[in-house]
């Protein structure tokens, strides 16, 4: 355990260290030497998270292996974002050992994440924006994106986009043009 990829911990009944691996070490920026025996609060938990923090080792404590999302800050300041997998072990009569929890620095992840959303949100904003509309066709997938302001354009503004398929094209042309079409593009 001493040499897993991730982050790891135990605690014990009382929330004191009992063991950090060298992974966690160097996530947090703390020695084993410095966190053997430290209770909470931690000296990595985010100051800003306190609240949010003390309640997710709470939960741990009384029964709530639920996975956790939050802030930590590392000996030297930096936040970053882990997902802790909390477990404990437990003696013959069921009562508990020590607490451990797995940890995996996600800040990367969350970063990425972020900047989909923004960059969704930009392209969403210039398709709204954009007065002419767009509309765009996934040839290998046969299915196409169009977006509020073109089916404006084309009078489908009362359209679901999930129901339009590239057919869709031939039931809105004019029948008399529908020849015309076809020959241009075959």
């Amino acid at each position: 355990m001493a040499n897993l990829g991730v982050g790891l911990i135990s605690v014990d009944p009382e929330a004191r260290h009992v063991f950090v691996n060298p992974a966690f070490e160097k996530m947090v920026g703390y020695t084993e030497s410095e966190l053997l025996g430290v209770g909470a609060p931690y000296p990595y938990w985010d100051p800003e998270y306190t609240k949010e923090t003390e309640k997710a080792l709470a939960g741990v404590l009384g029964g709530d292996f639920s996975n956790v999302i939050l802030p930590f800050r590392n000996k030297s300041g930096r936040r970053f974002w882990i997902e802790a997998t909390p477990s404990c072990w437990r003696h013959a009569d069921g009562s508990v050992a020590e607490y451990y929890a797995t940890f995996t620095d996600i800040t990367e992840k969350r970063e990425a994440q972020a900047k989909i959303r923004e960059q969704a949100a930009m392209l969403e904003f210039i398709l709204e924006s954009f007065m002419g509309g767009y509309w765009d066709w996934h040839v290998v997938e046969d299915r196409e994106f169009y977006s509020p302001q073109f089916l404006r354009v084309i009078g489908r503004e009362n359209e679901n986009p999930a129901n339009l398929t590239p057919r869709s094209w031939m039931e809105w042309m004019l029948p008399e043009d529908v020849e015309r079409v076809l020959k241009q593009y075959a």
